[in-house]
Protein backbone atom coordinates (compact mmCIF):
# COMPACT_ATOMS: atom_id res chain seq x y z
CA UNK A 1 0.00 0.00 0.00
CA UNK A 2 0.91 3.48 -1.11
CA UNK A 3 2.13 6.31 1.49
CA UNK A 4 -1.23 7.79 -0.32
CA UNK A 5 -3.46 5.29 0.76
CA UNK A 6 -1.76 6.07 5.01
CA UNK A 7 -2.64 9.79 4.62
CA UNK A 8 -6.33 9.17 3.65
CA UNK A 9 -6.09 6.69 6.63
CA UNK A 10 -5.12 9.09 8.82
CA UNK A 11 -7.12 11.77 7.77
CA UNK A 12 -10.18 9.24 8.49
CA UNK A 13 -9.05 8.70 12.34
CA UNK A 14 -8.29 12.18 13.14
CA UNK A 15 -11.92 13.07 11.73
CA UNK A 16 -13.39 10.70 13.72
CA UNK A 17 -11.83 10.91 17.15
CA UNK A 18 -12.67 15.07 16.18
CA UNK A 19 -16.25 14.06 16.09
CA UNK A 20 -16.48 11.97 19.08
CA UNK A 21 -14.98 15.49 20.69
CA UNK A 22 -17.40 17.58 18.96
CA UNK A 23 -18.47 20.33 20.80
CA UNK A 24 -21.29 22.99 21.48
CA UNK A 25 -23.76 22.90 19.01
CA UNK A 26 -26.33 26.05 19.17
CA UNK A 27 -30.08 25.59 18.36
CA UNK A 28 -31.18 28.11 15.12
CA UNK A 29 -28.79 30.64 13.21
CA UNK A 30 -30.15 33.75 14.27
CA UNK A 31 -32.22 35.15 17.66
CA UNK A 32 -34.81 37.48 17.14
CA UNK A 33 -36.01 39.51 20.47
CA UNK A 34 -39.59 41.05 20.00
CA UNK A 35 -39.64 44.11 22.40
CA UNK A 36 -42.63 43.12 24.53
CA UNK A 37 -40.90 39.91 25.30
CA UNK A 38 -39.24 40.35 28.77
CA UNK A 39 -36.26 37.78 27.80
CA UNK A 40 -35.46 35.27 25.47
CA UNK A 41 -33.38 32.27 25.66
CA UNK A 42 -30.99 30.44 23.55
CA UNK A 43 -30.19 26.38 23.76
CA UNK A 44 -26.99 24.82 23.36
CA UNK A 45 -26.17 21.18 23.87
CA UNK A 46 -22.34 19.50 24.23
CA UNK A 47 -22.47 17.06 21.18
CA UNK A 48 -19.00 15.78 22.52
CA UNK A 49 -18.27 13.13 25.68
CA UNK A 50 -15.85 15.57 27.81
CA UNK A 51 -17.52 18.88 29.72
CA UNK A 52 -16.30 21.92 28.21
CA UNK A 53 -16.50 25.68 29.65
CA UNK A 54 -18.43 28.30 27.29
CA UNK A 55 -18.06 31.83 27.26
CA UNK A 56 -21.18 34.04 26.24
CA UNK A 57 -20.91 37.38 25.36
CA UNK A 58 -22.68 40.04 23.18
CA UNK A 59 -21.06 42.63 20.28
CA UNK A 60 -22.14 45.45 18.42
CA UNK A 61 -19.92 44.21 15.45
CA UNK A 62 -17.03 44.24 15.86
CA UNK A 63 -15.97 40.61 16.40
CA UNK A 64 -12.16 41.26 17.75
CA UNK A 65 -13.55 43.57 20.31
CA UNK A 66 -12.61 41.56 24.19
CA UNK A 67 -16.46 41.28 25.81
CA UNK A 68 -15.01 43.56 29.18
CA UNK A 69 -15.00 46.90 26.73
CA UNK A 70 -18.43 46.27 25.65
CA UNK A 71 -21.37 47.65 26.25
CA UNK A 72 -24.91 46.59 25.42
CA UNK A 73 -27.95 47.10 26.11
CA UNK A 74 -28.72 43.51 27.74
CA UNK A 75 -28.10 41.03 30.16
CA UNK A 76 -26.83 37.73 29.67
CA UNK A 77 -26.65 35.00 32.20
CA UNK A 78 -24.78 32.60 32.59
CA UNK A 79 -21.34 34.52 31.13
CA UNK A 80 -19.56 31.34 32.44
CA UNK A 81 -20.85 27.77 32.24
CA UNK A 82 -19.75 24.63 32.79
CA UNK A 83 -21.38 21.76 29.73
CA UNK A 84 -20.83 18.35 30.42
CA UNK A 85 -20.67 16.07 27.94
CA UNK A 86 -24.38 15.14 26.43
CA UNK A 87 -25.62 17.52 28.24
CA UNK A 88 -27.24 21.00 27.68
CA UNK A 89 -27.58 24.73 28.72
CA UNK A 90 -30.08 27.72 28.41
CA UNK A 91 -28.75 31.25 27.82
CA UNK A 92 -31.18 33.45 28.84
CA UNK A 93 -31.20 37.23 27.05
CA UNK A 94 -32.94 40.32 28.82
CA UNK A 95 -33.35 43.63 27.32
CA UNK A 96 -32.51 46.24 29.83
CA UNK A 97 -33.67 49.37 27.87
CA UNK A 98 -31.53 52.05 25.86
CA UNK A 99 -32.01 54.43 23.49
CA UNK A 100 -32.60 51.68 20.22
CA UNK A 101 -34.81 53.06 17.38
CA UNK A 102 -38.41 52.18 17.48
CA UNK A 103 -38.79 52.63 13.32
CA UNK A 104 -36.79 49.53 12.59
CA UNK A 105 -34.88 46.59 13.73
CA UNK A 106 -31.11 47.14 15.41
CA UNK A 107 -28.24 44.35 14.95
CA UNK A 108 -26.29 43.12 17.58
CA UNK A 109 -24.01 39.20 17.40
CA UNK A 110 -24.38 37.07 20.19
CA UNK A 111 -20.84 34.98 21.14
CA UNK A 112 -20.12 31.39 22.13
CA UNK A 113 -17.14 30.40 23.11
CA UNK A 114 -16.53 26.90 23.90
CA UNK A 115 -12.87 25.60 25.20
CA UNK A 116 -12.50 22.02 25.84
CA UNK A 117 -10.71 20.67 29.08
CA UNK A 118 -6.91 20.20 29.18
CA UNK A 119 -5.54 16.93 28.60
CA UNK A 120 -2.69 15.88 31.14
CA UNK A 121 -0.24 13.36 29.39
CA UNK A 122 3.00 13.49 29.80
CA UNK A 123 3.58 10.37 27.11
CA UNK A 124 1.63 12.40 24.18
CA UNK A 125 0.98 16.20 23.23
CA UNK A 126 -2.01 17.43 22.44
CA UNK A 127 -3.84 20.33 20.89
CA UNK A 128 -6.50 21.91 22.96
CA UNK A 129 -8.78 24.36 20.27
CA UNK A 130 -11.30 26.92 21.18
CA UNK A 131 -14.35 27.16 19.02
CA UNK A 132 -16.42 30.54 18.96
CA UNK A 133 -20.03 30.41 17.17
CA UNK A 134 -21.24 33.69 16.19
CA UNK A 135 -24.96 34.19 15.40
CA UNK A 136 -26.74 37.42 14.62
CA UNK A 137 -28.71 39.30 17.60
CA UNK A 138 -32.00 41.16 16.20
CA UNK A 139 -33.73 43.47 18.53
CA UNK A 140 -37.40 43.88 17.04
CA UNK A 141 -39.71 47.18 18.25
CA UNK A 142 -43.10 46.49 18.62
CA UNK A 143 -45.66 48.14 15.93
CA UNK A 144 -43.77 47.77 12.59
CA UNK A 145 -45.80 48.21 10.06
CA UNK A 146 -44.33 45.52 7.42
CA UNK A 147 -44.48 41.88 8.58
CA UNK A 148 -41.26 40.10 8.87
CA UNK A 149 -42.01 37.26 6.21
CA UNK A 150 -42.99 39.58 3.67
CA UNK A 151 -40.06 41.99 3.91
CA UNK A 152 -37.73 40.27 1.84
CA UNK A 153 -40.37 40.64 -1.64
CA UNK A 154 -40.09 44.62 -0.89
CA UNK A 155 -36.30 44.78 -1.94
CA UNK A 156 -35.54 47.14 -5.20
CA UNK A 157 -33.20 46.11 -7.35
CA UNK A 158 -31.66 48.75 -10.21
CA UNK A 159 -29.06 48.64 -12.86
CA UNK A 160 -27.38 52.34 -12.81
CA UNK A 161 -24.56 51.90 -15.78
CA UNK A 162 -23.24 48.60 -15.18
CA UNK A 163 -23.74 48.34 -11.86
CA UNK A 164 -26.32 46.63 -9.80
CA UNK A 165 -27.28 48.09 -6.67
CA UNK A 166 -30.25 47.06 -4.01
CA UNK A 167 -32.35 49.19 -1.57
CA UNK A 168 -33.97 47.35 1.14
CA UNK A 169 -37.60 49.77 2.04
CA UNK A 170 -38.32 47.68 5.20
CA UNK A 171 -37.41 48.37 8.88
CA UNK A 172 -35.64 44.63 8.84
CA UNK A 173 -32.69 44.04 8.02
CA UNK A 174 -32.57 41.04 5.09
CA UNK A 175 -30.23 38.22 4.69
CA UNK A 176 -28.95 37.79 0.87
CA UNK A 177 -27.50 33.88 -0.28
CA UNK A 178 -27.52 34.10 -3.77
CA UNK A 179 -28.54 36.66 -6.16
CA UNK A 180 -28.83 35.65 -9.97
CA UNK A 181 -30.09 36.80 -13.22
CA UNK A 182 -29.51 35.92 -16.84
CA UNK A 183 -27.50 37.84 -19.05
CA UNK A 184 -26.33 37.36 -22.34
CA UNK A 185 -27.50 33.81 -21.89
CA UNK A 186 -25.03 33.10 -19.37
CA UNK A 187 -25.78 32.51 -15.63
CA UNK A 188 -24.31 35.72 -13.59
CA UNK A 189 -24.09 34.79 -9.74
CA UNK A 190 -23.32 37.38 -7.28
CA UNK A 191 -22.29 36.82 -3.50
CA UNK A 192 -25.28 37.97 -1.25
CA UNK A 193 -24.87 40.01 2.30
CA UNK A 194 -26.72 41.84 4.83
CA UNK A 195 -28.82 44.33 3.95
CA UNK A 196 -29.98 46.80 6.63
CA UNK A 197 -33.17 48.50 7.29
CA UNK A 198 -33.74 51.65 4.57
CA UNK A 199 -30.40 51.09 2.74
CA UNK A 200 -29.10 51.07 -0.79
CA UNK A 201 -26.11 48.89 -1.58
CA UNK A 202 -24.09 48.44 -4.44
CA UNK A 203 -24.08 44.30 -5.07
CA UNK A 204 -22.14 44.01 -8.09
CA UNK A 205 -20.12 45.97 -10.59
CA UNK A 206 -20.18 45.61 -14.30
CA UNK A 207 -22.77 42.69 -14.52
CA UNK A 208 -24.39 43.24 -17.79
CA UNK A 209 -28.28 42.74 -17.25
CA UNK A 210 -31.03 45.02 -18.95
CA UNK A 211 -33.71 46.55 -17.60
CA UNK A 212 -37.07 44.29 -17.31
CA UNK A 213 -34.32 41.05 -16.26
CA UNK A 214 -35.56 38.53 -13.64
CA UNK A 215 -33.26 38.76 -10.94
CA UNK A 216 -33.32 35.61 -8.62
CA UNK A 217 -32.12 35.76 -4.78
CA UNK A 218 -32.95 34.25 -1.48
CA UNK A 219 -32.94 35.52 1.67
CA UNK A 220 -32.75 33.84 5.50
CA UNK A 221 -35.99 33.79 7.42
CA UNK A 222 -36.25 34.29 11.49
CA UNK A 223 -35.88 30.65 11.64
CA UNK A 224 -33.24 30.20 9.63
CA UNK A 225 -34.69 28.88 6.35
CA UNK A 226 -33.73 29.86 2.96
CA UNK A 227 -36.76 31.09 0.92
CA UNK A 228 -36.27 31.72 -2.99
CA UNK A 229 -37.50 34.95 -4.68
CA UNK A 230 -37.47 36.74 -8.01
CA UNK A 231 -37.93 40.37 -8.82
CA UNK A 232 -37.49 42.60 -12.13
CA UNK A 233 -34.39 44.71 -13.05
CA UNK A 234 -35.47 48.51 -13.08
Amino acid sequence: MGSGYYSILLLLITLINFSAQAGIVVAGTRVVYPADKKEVTVSMKNTGQTPALVQSWIDTGDPTEVPQNITVPFVLTPPIARVDGGKGQTLRLMYTGGALPKDRESVFWLNILSVPPKKSDTHNQYLNVAYQTRIKLFYRPAGLELSAEAAGEKLQWKREGDTLSVFNPTPYHITLLNVSGEANNKATSLQGEMIHPYEKRVIAKQIGMKSGEQINYAIVDDLGKVLPLTARLN
